[in-house]
């Protein structure tokens, strides 16, 4: 199955068909191997999280910031002693 590669930044990159990926058992964001074998052919070859089924979770922005508490702060002052020394005094005087 023709392919055509094009230019992707300083890089060149290839579509892969979906039908390919399905039989690979591979899908988009998994992570492979780039090899040139001893024909000097390109491999693509899974990782072993791929080949193990095993998913990287995705981690969702309310699932992060669960536990976020706005305006909390341990300190009054975060920076307790903020006065200039040294050369930054020079630099700010």
């Amino acid at each position: 199955m023709p392919t055509a590669l094009a230019a992707w930044g300083n890089s060149i990159a290839m579509r892969i068909p979906r039908d390919v990926l399905s039989a690979a058992g591979l899908s988009g964001g998994d992570v492979v191997d780039v090899r040139i074998n001893e024909r000097g052919n390109i491999e693509l070859v899974p990782s072993v999280a791929c080949r193990t089924g095993v998913r990287r979770r995705r981690v969702t922005f309310d699932e992060l910031f669960k536990d976020y508490q706005a305006g909390r702060s341990d300190s009054a002052r975060p920076w307790p002693d903020d006065t200039l020394v040294g050369a930054e005094k020079d630099a700010w005087a």
